[in-house]
């Protein structure tokens, strides 16, 4: 398997990794917490350290068939028998993810809307009203939007349904902002002293009302799956509820003009802040633009996102025909073998992709709608599962068995032009969750190969499944015990058993092949 860069080329997939042990085994526990799955809980297990530390070894950048000839460039002649630890590749996978597109519209006091890559429906400027426009809120597929006077008035644009408002009703403190639920069949309102006024199928999930605030609420936005939401005063200072996580805020920082409103970006889970003078304050949300700056007919008001929270995918893949051989060229060594698996983040389910729907948690999987996020993390949860299970029978079948699965996790969202994961890190959490139930299921070990930059990028700064960890560096084999004893280069709760070293050449007659460097921990 390679070392990780920046682009890996299109040959990824599951992968043998093979140790040429001396006696002795070294017993350690699942380093780092345990942690659950969205959706099941990783079971507690001791893990057997099949590796002696101090050995070193190589690994094989991607799958290269043997071939004893001189004919084939690249192709493995033998395994050297003086490494203690070897990859090959057995299966390798395509990928081509186009990213999504979300986008923002700003709203004015008069209703004006003004648009940065998103569709414009309809606004209320030039119309009289009873009271100011405050907020704005997109229908999750982007295709219509509501806006909310002070007075809770509510109006629909594009396919956006009227639920209800607070118009006509006394109110104690005026509405400042709205979010729309998950599925757009329902919406929350705010008012300034944090008071929550649910419609629809929105749920309550708390409020400042009756507590005392530094500054007034401005805003709110609810998370790509509906169970949560965010407050937002307009010195920027962010108050979270449900299951929404706090990403960052403004509070404490300077402000040209006060914030007005929030947004929540369904492809990151972030969030962007507004400004009155049209501003943006991006947060794990990217940015595209903002009114700062430029002359106004009324102030900034609102904020509401578009777009899709599933980019384009186009996955193939493929099994190695060489595993069966590779695996007995690497056993002819006196290796214990290990197995090596490519895991990534699925297609959207307008795909109809099967490996969706079926699993351990297909009720949940097939929800209507199956676009919900909720569905979406159950659909992640089976893929990964599905991808693991199908590893397991492949290798069964060639005759490999393995004392540690080791599951790629890399090529972030947008980090490589061969990008195998979405920018939605639930998702992506979920996915890894299936596959580790899967091998932990059929009694097999699981680590994870990845690096401390990539590894949260994909599945999250709070996933955290504690498994031995194959640490990818590119540094000399000298370095590479240096990294064992390094915390900053750990993740995902895990405890380094392999570090990864940089490639080096291996000749064989007039044939060269590549093999990484590798040390045990």
């Amino acid at each position: 398997m390679g070392c990780i860069k920046s682009a890996r080329g299109s040959l990824l997939a599951l992968l043998l990794v093979v140790s040429l042990l001396a006696a002795g085994h070294l017993e350690r526990s699942a380093g780092g917490p345990n942690a659950a799955s969205r959706h099941q809980a990783l079971a507690s297990a001791t893990l057997t350290d099949p590796y002696t530390t101090g050995q070193t070894g190589a690994d094989v950048s991607f799958p290269q068939c043997p071939d004893p000839s001189s004919s084939q460039p690249g192709g493995i002649q033998s395994f050297p028998t003086n490494t203690g630890v070897g990859v090959v590749g057995v299966n390798y996978e395509q990928t081509y993810i186009t990213p999504a597109n979300p986008a923002y519209d700003m709203v004015a006091a008069d209703g004006g809307i003004f648009s940065f890559n998103a569709p414009f429906y309809g606004s209320m400027g030039g119309t009289p009203l009873n009271k100011p426009i405050v907020g704005m809120a997109a229908t999750p597929g982007g295709k219509g939007y509501w806006l909310v006077a002070s007075d809770g008035g509510i109006f629909s644009f594009g396919n956006a349904t009227f639920y209800g408002s607070m118009g006509g009703t006394p109110l104690n403190k005026p509405v400042v902002g709205m979010a729309a639920t998950a599925n757009g069949a329902g919406y929350w309102l705010v008012a300034s002293d944090g008071g929550i006024f649910s419609f629809g199928n929105a749920t309550f999930y708390g409020s400042m009302g009756g507590t005392p605030l530094n500054k007034p609420v401005v805003g709110m936005a609810s998370t790509p799956d509906g169970k949560g939401y965010w407050l937002v005063a307009s010195d920027g200072g962010i108050f979270t509820f449900g299951n929404a996580q706090f990403q960052g805020s403004m509070g404490g920082t300077p402000l040209n003009k006060p914030i007005v409103g929030m947004s929540t970006d369904p492809t990151t889970g972030g969030y962007w802040l507004v400004a009155s003078d049209g501003g943006i304050f991006s947060f794990n949300a990217p940015f595209y633009g903002s009114m700062g700056g430029t002359t106004l007919s009324a102030p900034i008001v609102g904020i509401g996102s578009f777009g899709t929270a599933f980019p384009t995918w186009s996955n193939s893949y493929a099994k190695n025909p060489c595993l069966g051989s590779e695996f007995q060229m690497a056993k002819a060594t006196g290796a214990k073998v290990s197995l090596y698996a490519v895991v990534w983040s699925p297609s959207p389910p307008s795909s109809g992709d099967a490996q969706l729907f079926t699993g351990p948690q297909a009720v949940c999987a097939k929800t209507d709608p199956l676009s919900s996020t909720a569905a979406f993390d159950c659909q992640a949860y089976d893929w990964g599962y599905n991808i693991a299970t199908a590893d397991l029978s492949y290798a069964a079948a060639q005759g490999a068995t393995s004392n540690v699965w080791w599951l790629d996790i890399e090529a972030p969202y947008k980090t490589t032009s061969a990008m195998l994961w979405g920018p939605n890190t639930t998702v992506n959490s979920n996915v890894i969750a299936g596959a580790i139930a899967a091998f932990q299921g059929a009694g097999q070990q699981v680590g994870i190969y990845s690096t401390y930059y990539q590894f949260p990028r994909i599945a999250g700064t709070t996933y955290s499944p504690g498994l031995p960890l194959w640490i990818a560096t590119g540094d000399t084999v000298g370095n590479l015990p240096w990294y064992c004893t390094q915390p900053a280069f750990t993740f995902g709760g895990g405890t380094p058993w392999l570090i990864q070293g940089a490639p080096a050449p291996q000749t064989a007659g007039s044939n060269t092949y590549t093999l990484d460097t590798d040390y045990a921990c």
